[in-house]
């Protein structure tokens, strides 16, 4: 199956899932992944959610999550093995690894550093 809503022949990759009860109407999952849509380079992603709230019979449109996007260039692990996604009282909250141009790193200085982020999905 095919979650994804881009027609184009750019990456997603790295999926998390989170499922929660949702009664007798089936189980709500929410799946988040990195996405590179809106890059014509097919190099920056963004984080992008898309939810059954039916089991996954049927699935929401994809929503981008992230306002700046992450550039993993030069990053042999790319976002590594930090993504992961928890249902809350509130919604569900992934949280993964971000490289945006903005983020310093605290071992070099330079721009682009590593940092976790998370939010809650839209």
């Amino acid at each position: 199956m095919v979650l994804n809503d881009d027609t184009g022949s750019s990456d997603q990759f790295h999926p998390t899932l989170s499922v929660e009860s949702n009664g007798s109407g089936g189980d709500t999952i929410t799946v988040t992944f990195y996405d590179r849509r809106d890059d014509p380079n097919n190099c920056l992603a963004h984080v992008y959610a898309t939810q059954s709230t039916n089991s996954g019979a049927t699935w929401s449109r994809n929503v981008r999550q992230t306002d700046a996007q992450s550039d993993f260039t030069g990053n042999a692990n790319g976002p590594g093995d930090y993504s992961s996604s928890t249902p809350a009282l509130t919604g569900v909250f992934p949280f993964f690894s971000d490289h945006r141009t903005f983020n310093v790193s605290q071992e070099t200085g330079n721009a682009g550093g590593f940092e976790i982020y998370t939010l809650k999905v839209q």
